[in-house]
């Protein structure tokens, strides 16, 4: 099938989407070709989260039952906004569900404890990075690296209900019958954007010696983005200072549906949390059109800057280049634990979310070799989820880890989708339910904002490396290495590859889909069947 063709095909299936409904609505993109070895699935929609929050598969909720192969009606939560509250028996500490009548907010008999995150967790550093450092704004705070101590609760008002997802748990510490406001209504669709406009603020961690950038994406209060100007990443941020482009030359920027230092919603959540580890010669706003998409559906999605996989460490040490300073952590036991300490500080470089971040539900995503990170993190406080993108690392079942999905390019070049589907069948004897797809026409980089890129001249990013022989070639090779599995190469052939709405699309509906399931616990089981029968767009594989 042609790319033309496919893409007529994608447009007849995003005409059908609004007619969807438990089975999601078709791939904005669905083409290609390729085979399924998925089996069927049953409905586990009557097995959600405690109290009948949809946290946790396997715990029976209280009264809740299927209907017709649909998920049953969950607590209102930020992404079950509008539902009834079930009532009846309340969960360990009031894990979000709510009594009858007046009782609300006395769901447990731990819901107004643990604001404490350890005795060995780090205490909040006050230094502040240099300004120079890629996009960093003005007033960022700093956290010391460390290991979190014993398991740390979320915070005062917010450890009730913390596993409820907002709605009513979060006030339920002595709230004594208050009820949050209605949560606005989050789209079926996964491809479409949710309710809350998005807000980025980034702060800094200190991990090692050195300090690095934390990118966070949040839901923010519905309306605050009023008059306000989106957010766009100017790659060059993230170059060495020394990479030779004028400084009034047209720069390739990445655009981000989000607002720079927006109000959170205080009022909706506590809403789960995604932390995001980018891959090689990368940064961490180089998927932001997907973590801001996220977000806007009742996500705190965090990606920090990563020493050695940064791309101005990778450019580095090449015609005088500097980089970061800091060394790689190539045990992957300092980033990722930093970070997790960091978020365990209520009163850390986090506290402007405080009682938002529901960290008994969380998911640890990678890219490329940052799947790496995140699959040796699974023992990391709350982490439920490991989400694995182009990347053919076994993960091993660590700590509170349950699931897996890896997410990946059949036409990835840089690695093999053979090793991605033999890497799946091993994690999948020991993580279920695992879930693989493979999605046809999309290279290693397909699941980046990378690709994309283009400045006002219409240069993209490998024809700005080649034009200003940045870092005296540096560029072109890592161009030539990581970039050239993208349709912008001319090594690859732009016919060979979706394009970025398709693709976008795509990534959006799959990822989407999994972290509802496997983070929150609703069922899509009809809907991951029906992928799994469309080969069209790819390949579906589920171990259940």
């Amino acid at each position: 099938m042609t790319t033309k063709s496919m893409l007529a095909l994608a447009t007849a299936m995003l005409a059908s989407a609004a007619c969807s409904s438990d089975s999601a609505p078709a791939l904005s993109a669905e083409m290609g070709t390729g085979t399924t070895s998925s089996p069927t699935v049953s409905d586990t929609s009557g097995k959600t989260g405690e109290a009948g929050t949809g946290a946790k598969m396997g715990s029976t909720t209280a009264g809740m039952t299927s209907t017709n192969g649909r998920a049953p009606a969950m607590p209102a939560s930020s992404n079950n906004p509008g539902a009834p509250v079930t009532t009846g028996s309340s969960g360990p500490a009031g894990m979000g569900a709510v009594p009858p009548a007046a009782s609300a907010g006395m769901s447990g008999a731990a819901a107004s404890g643990g604001a404490g995150a350890g005795a060995n967790t780090a205490g909040a550093g006050g230094k502040v990075a240099d300004d120079s450092d890629a996009g960093v704004t003005d007033d960022m705070e700093t956290a010391t690296a460390g290991r979190a101590g014993s398991t740390a609760a979320s915070g005062g008002k917010g450890a009730a209900g913390m596993g409820g997802m907002g709605g009513a748990g979060r006030e339920a510490a002595g709230s004594a019958g208050t009820q949050p406001p209605a949560n606005p209504g989050v789209p079926e669709d996964p491809t479409k954007a949710g309710p809350w406009p998005v807000g980025v603020r980034t702060v800094n961690l200190e991990i090692g010696a050195g300090v690095t950038p934390v990118e966070v994406w949040y839901p923010a209060k519905i309306g605050s983005e009023k008059e306000r100007q989106k957010v766009s990443y100017d790659l060059t941020a993230w170059l060495p200072p020394e990479h030779g482009i004028p400084a009034n030359a047209p720069k390739v920027h990445i655009d981000c549906d989000c607002y720079r230092e927006l109000p959170p919603d205080l009022d909706h959540g506590a809403f789960p949390v995604v932390v995001v580890v980018h891959g090689q010669a990368s940064f961490r706003a180089a998927a932001a059109s997907v973590l801001s998409h996220w977000a806007s559906r009742g996500y705190i999605a965090i990606a920090a800057d990563h020493p050695g996989l940064v791309l101005r460490d990778t450019l580095a040490g090449n015609a005088g280049c500097s980089g970061t300073g800091i060394p790689q952590d190539f045990a992957h036991t300092r980033d990722v634990p930093a970070l997790f300490a960091a978020l365990a500080q209520p009163e850390g470089i986090f506290k402007f979310l405080k009682g938002a971040m529901d960290l008994e539900r969380v998911a640890l995503a990678g890219h490329g070799e940052g799947a790496a990170y995140a699959g040796d993190n699974g023992e990391q406080p709350g982490v439920k989820t490991i989400l694995a993108i182009s990347n053919a690392n076994v993960i091993a079942r660590e700590g509170m880890v349950a699931s897996t999905f890896y997410l990946t390019g059949a036409s990835d070049k840089i690695v093999p989708y053979g090793n991605v589907v033999r890497a799946f069948e091993n994690t999948a004897r020991n993580l279920r339910p695992s879930l693989l797809a493979g999605v046809n026409s999309v290279g290693h980089l397909g699941f980046t904002d990378l690709c994309w890129g283009k400045n006002s001249d219409g240069q993209d990013a490998i024809a700005m490396a080649r034009r200003y022989d940045i870092c005296g070639g540096a560029a072109i090779d890592v161009a030539d290495q990581y970039f050239w599995d993208c349709p912008l190469s001319p090594l690859a052939g732009a016919d060979n590859y979706l394009d970025q709405a398709a693709t976008t699309a795509l990534v959006k509906k799959l990822s989407t889909l999994a972290l509802e399931e496997l983070l929150l616990g609703q069922s899509h089981a009809q809907t991951w069947n029906d992928l799994g029968a469309d080969t069209r767009w790819g390949e579906l594989r589920q171990t259940r």
